[in-house]
């Protein structure tokens, strides 16, 4: 024995080193230099040390009692958790959303395949992958048929529950998970509490942790998401985020606009969790240790990027369930060649490319590694895999990756109708080249993200040393960080595989790693030439899939057993500073989770009254609610606050920007008034203190100010209400009518001697101007200016006159009227008359 460990030592003491060495740099450079003022602030301390005492709880309970009421007290603890952070209600009813999935597939597999042993998790899976197909497909087609508001969405998921349940009630899952966690050991069940402690964090979080993306467009669909009809209506928008593939936020359309984000993060945590599920039941079925399992989930789940996305609206974890559900379905045709697993595991990478817009990118990697696992599985280890005659076989189940494939499709069209591309803007280069037209108002040439190749040797080596040691440099990265076990794991193999203490006795853990390599390759090419190294979020699914890999891989080929327990305590090393800046760090750069409240009430609707106080905006909230349909805002001022307002906001910046909206709409007046028309903009939002640049956009929102009866302002802000204007047309009674002007008389009017009017020029580019001088005049000299520039001055005689001119074209313009002479009536004893009067205009129209 003693010789044994001698013999380990060497290893051991190499492993143990090289994690502390990256937990010493990560400390230094990240956890110091970056979150040491998060760390000492009272949302983490105080609400770090309730969810300690939780643990110890758990702990307790499950080391020390030893009664059937340990799940009891064990719940009872996270039931008052959740109540005292406010989070009971919204979980319970999310909760309660996902067993109408379970419930809907689960009535499926009872009618049509009856022999399914509904105690298995594997059946769970397959029910929520089919139950989510099923409600996916019904909801989009009536949304396509104009039956897709939130309150149909609602009303058919309870009809499609009620119709689950005319075989019987399925044992809820919730039930189900109870249960089986009941049954793991107690060194496994200190494993899992770490794992429940970490999901009570993020979901503490997810109530205070409100990131840009989330309030931009995940957290409030019922603005940014459906119109009057549906999903499908055109709201106007310009900005690319909101035409990205959007199935997932379609899924939280039943629990939006319910007054608490709580309930849509509620759903992505919950994704999370049978995320983490089916990571341990991959890694469970090949190690067949539970406790080595739930080391790698926990592992896995503490990664910064993967817990904290969790706690954002955006769809991240949605693909990475459906990616990983895919692999999990497809690795189980590998090993067991059951035809079935085929459509299974198709179907849910279908589903998986209705989130997030890089699952386009990883899911033909990841066939592409399936198709090379087939190949070798059958070359090389005689496997017999026929997949034209196992997906023949699984016929019976064809409705499934139909069905999937319809969902998919119907996203793509969503995207395809409001911006003449099936996917915007992932792969605009390609659909401009196949002969697809942007449609108003996105653009066809989006300034995207793209890559910078650069092969040299010492930037790349920089590059990934502050990837994973340093990477304060890169905002989006350290806010949502990917960790660096990873790293640490490839050593430990590279270590194993020099000193011979790796040999290949599980053929099974290879193909794992082959099937996942393609993935993992073009995701270390993205993060090594990415610009600015890309968000953190980007690359979970090759994260995910190389650690599993190798985890697994290890733990099936390692000569010396032993060595696996000293494995997993350099892995474990790295979970303190893991779980530290999961808690620190989010892509809101808030911190911890909430200070220590005596809350017990069992929920209280949240409310943004405080919010709207704090920045100046209660009395423009005000005046918007009592508007009795959703309305469309533009405007300046912080647009993080500014997207809490109960409209449908968009930031002019953003419009804007080359990268996220299409710079033309405000490159001109012209532009960006024909924008306000087309977009039936009902309130333009500007702070009180100068805008700088943007000075076409400043002068229509001049122009409007002077013509709108409607302006709201409150502390720091002005609403200006263009809802009942006369948009500028190109004649006298559509026409914005400045200083100069009197009121119609017939048809004619007088003018001053300086009269200044809005007019909108045609495709002509021509002035007509038609009229009278009054024959009190011999003669009279008449200029005519353009937006401050001179055109015309011509003399005219009394009498009528006509005068064409040519002007800019297609424009929104200033017309200046200027004559050298005037009168007033009263003056000359024939009326009482006072206006100064000059000549007739009868006719003046641009074209």
């Amino acid at each position: 024995m003693k010789t044994k460990i001698i013999q380990q030592f060497p290893y051991i003491l190499l492993f143990v080193l090289v994690a502390l060495a990256f937990q010493v740099a990560v400390f230094d450079n990240i956890i110091i230099d970056v979150f040491s003022w998060h760390l000492i602030q009272p949302e983490t301390i105080e609400g770090g040390s309730l969810l300690i005492i939780i643990l110890l709880c758990y702990i307790f309970v499950n080391r020390f009692l030893n009664t059937s009421y340990n799940f009891v007290l064990v719940a009872l603890i996270t039931i008052i958790y959740l109540i005292n952070t406010n989070l009971f209600f919204p979980i319970l009813i999310t909760i309660f959303y996902f067993e109408v999935i379970f419930s809907i597939g689960g009535y499926v597999n009872k009618r049509f395949y009856p022999n399914t042993n509904n105690d298995k998790l594997v059946v769970y899976l397959r029910n929520f992958l089919i139950g989510f197909t099923i409600w996916s497909v019904i909801n989009l087609i009536l949304a396509l048929i104009g039956f897709g508001t939130i309150n149909n969405i609602r009303i058919t998921t309870l009809i499609l529950f009620v119709l689950s349940l005319h075989r019987g009630v399925n044992k809820p899952f919730a039930f189900f998970l109870a249960e089986s966690l009941n049954r793991f050991s107690k060194n496994e069940k200190d494993i899992i509490s770490f794992i429940v402690v970490l999901v009570l964090a993020l979901l503490s979080k997810s109530n205070r942790a409100i990131d840009y993306d989330s309030i931009w467009y995940g957290l409030r669909p019922e603005f940014v998401l459906v119109g009057e009809n549906s999903f499908f209506d055109n709201l106007g928008l310009v900005q690319f985020v909101h035409y990205y593939p959007k199935l997932f936020e379609f899924f939280t359309l039943p629990l939006s606009n319910l007054g608490d984000y709580s309930f849509i993060y509620s759903i992505n945590i919950l994704f999370f969790i049978l995320s983490l599920i089916v990571i341990f039941k991959i890694s469970d079925n090949l190690i067949k240790k539970p406790l080595y399992s739930l080391i790698g989930t926990l592992m896995l789940a503490t990664i910064p990027a993967f817990a904290n996305i969790s706690t954002t609206a955006k769809p991240d974890i949605f693909s990475i369930f459906f990616i990983i559900l895919g692999v999990f379905h497809l690795m189980n045709f590998v090993y067991e060649n059951k035809s079935k697993e085929l459509i299974f595991g198709f179907s849910a990478l279908v589903l998986s490319l209705g989130g997030k817009s890089t699952s386009f990118l990883y899911v033909p990697f990841l066939l592409f590694g399936f198709l090379i696992v087939v190949i070798i599985g059958i070359k090389k280890y005689d496997k017999q895999y026929f997949l034209l005659s196992n997906l023949y076989k699984a016929k019976s189940l064809y409705w499934l990756l139909i069905a999937s494939l319809v969902s998919l499709l119907l996203i793509c069209y969503r995207t395809f109708r409001l911006t003449g591309y099936p996917v915007y803007p992932s792969g605009i280069g390609l659909w401009n080249k196949l002969g697809f037209k942007a449609k108003y108002p996105v653009t066809a040439e989006h300034d995207v993200d793209g890559l910078v190749i650069n092969f040299s040797l010492s930037e790349i080596m920089e590059r990934w040393y502050k990837l994973l040691l340093d990477p304060k440099d890169y905002p989006h990265i350290i806010m949502l960080w990917t960790g660096n076990l990873l790293v640490f794991l490839a050593i430990v193999l590279v270590i194993l595989v020099i000193f011979k203490r790796i040999k290949i006795v599980d053929k099974s853990s290879n193909l794992l790693v082959i099937f996942g390599l393609p993935v993992v390759l073009v995701g270390i090419f993205f993060a090594t030439f990415m610009i600015n190294a890309g968000d953190g979020n980007y690359f979970l699914i090759p994260i995910v899939l190389a650690f599993l890999g190798i985890y697994i891989f290890i733990r099936k080929n390692l000569v010396d057993s032993k060595l696996q327990k000293w494995i997993n305590i350099g892995v474990l090393i790295f979970l303190p500073i893991q779980l530290i800046l999961t808690f620190v760090s989010h892509s809101s750069w808030q911190w911890g989770t909430q200070q220590f409240t005596s809350n017990l009430e069992i929920y209280q609707k949240e409310s943004n009254d405080l919010l709207f106080e704090a920045y100046g905006l209660n009395e423009i909230e005000e005046y918007i609610q009592k508007v009795p349909h959703n309305t469309r805002t533009v405007g300046f001022g912080d647009e993080q606050v500014l997207n809490y307002l109960s409209t449908r906001f968009e930031h002019i910046t953003g419009i804007a920007s080359d990268h996220l909206g299409n710079s033309s709409i405000v490159s001109s007046e012209q532009n960006f008034y024909e924008y306000l028309k087309w977009a039936k903009i009902d309130f333009i939002i500007t702070p009180k203190e100068e805008v700088e640049d943007f000075e076409s956009v400043k002068n229509v929102i001049s122009m409007l100010e002077e013509v709108s009866n409607n302006k709201i302002e409150s502390e720091k802000y002005k609403l200006l209400d263009i809802r009942t204007i006369n948009w500028v047309g190109n004649t006298l009674d559509t026409t914005i009518l400045r200083e100069g002007w009197h009121e119609a008389e017939g048809d004619y009017r007088w003018i001053n001697k300086n009269a200044t009017s809005i007019f909108k020029s045609g495709n002509l580019g021509e002035l007509l101007l038609e009229g009278i001088v009054p024959e009190r005049y011999d003669e009279i000299t008449l200029s005519i200016n353009i937006d401050g520039e001179r055109i015309s001055e011509e003399v005219l005689k009394a009498g009528d006159f006509q005068i064409k001119k040519e002007i800019p074209k297609n424009k929104i313009i200033e017309i200046e009227i200027n004559t050298d002479k005037s009168f007033v009536p009263k003056e000359d004893g024939n009326s009482n008359d006072i206006r100064e009067l000059s000549i007739i205009v009868k006719r003046m129209e641009t074209r």
